[in-house]
């Protein structure tokens, strides 16, 4: 019988770990410099086009972020940071999911810039460090239940305590998200894209788990129904936001299968390492 602290790691770990999993992708593409040097021109154009709308973020948001798209079908994109640099990994599995809605990764993008741009990811690391305890005391617990415990202790008791520390260090807050919605709205207008493309965004994520899947942004975010109205309300109640609300969706063409990811500049950027 499992004692009280480690089922609560173990649910946890449950609970979060298909997320946490998503986050090791195979594969991680520099877009800048595969806009310049990939062999496939559609993929050339795409990526061209992937950069375009990343720099219009960069400039309204005013931050500097490396964005990095992952070989990865999962539907997700995520903030991350290491040693002061900061980045954005968007999966290729959200991309083909926005179905060439190139405003609807624009919404993606200023979503999780707005993640770095309300220090979001600074705020949680008090539960870093909480995590860490955690871990440790988790730790601790499989030791005592395998009867492993001082020098010698089980390699199980250290690999359970380490993803139980990681694991619970994965989601922001309700009021965060709302916040990086929010914001990340107001840099979409500035820098000229379409806002309701937010609305679009929920919109698909409500499809997605209407046909039956179950992407990693539904299991950690608000209800896309909850965020669907606010932004919308958001929107309607901002003058310059609603005059950017009659442009029409602009459709990205993007690579086959076959030629994407042949011949794409790998990066290393916020600690990642490439594994092509």
């Amino acid at each position: 019988m499992l004692n009280p602290l480690l089922r609560l790691v173990f649910a946890c770990t449950l609970f979060w770990g298909q997320g946490l999993m998503g986050a090791h992708a195979q594969v991680f593409v520099d877009p800048a410099k595969a806009a310049l040097s990939a062999e496939d021109p559609t993929t050339q154009a795409f990526y061209k086009a992937l950069v375009d709308v990343h720099q219009k973020m960069a400039t309204a948001s005013g931050l500097q972020i490396r964005l990095i798209v992952a070989d990865e079908g999962d539907i997700n994109a995520y903030a991350i940071e290491n040693n002061g640099e900061r980045c954005v990994v968007l999966n290729w599995g959200l991309i083909e999911a926005l179905q060439d809605d190139r405003d609807a990764l624009a919404a993606v993008l200023a979503h999780e810039y707005a993640h770095h741009g309300k220090n979001h990811l600074q705020r949680a690391q008090w539960s870093d460090r909480a995590a860490s305890v955690l871990g440790s005391l988790a730790e601790t617990a499989v030791n005592s239940t395998l009867g492993t415990t001082g020098f010698g202790a089980s390699e199980v008791g250290r690999r359970v305590g380490d993803v139980g520390a990681k694991v619970l260090t994965r989601k922001f807050s309700r009021y965060q998200e709302q916040e990086a919605d929010l914001q990340g709205v107001r840099w979409m207008v500035q820098a000229g894209f379409n806002p309701l493309a937010a609305v679009r965004l929920q919109t698909r994520y409500l499809e997605l788990a209407a046909e039956g899947d179950d992407p990693t942004l539904l299991r950690s975010h608000p209800p896309s129904e909850e965020r669907e109205a606010a932004l919308d309300a958001a929107i309607q109640a901002d003058s310059e936001a609603s005059l950017l609300t009659e442009q029409p969706t602009v459709a990205l063409r993007l690579p086959s299968k076959d030629a994407h990811g042949k011949g794409l500049p790998l990066t290393t950027a916020c600690g990642i390492a490439p594994k092509g």
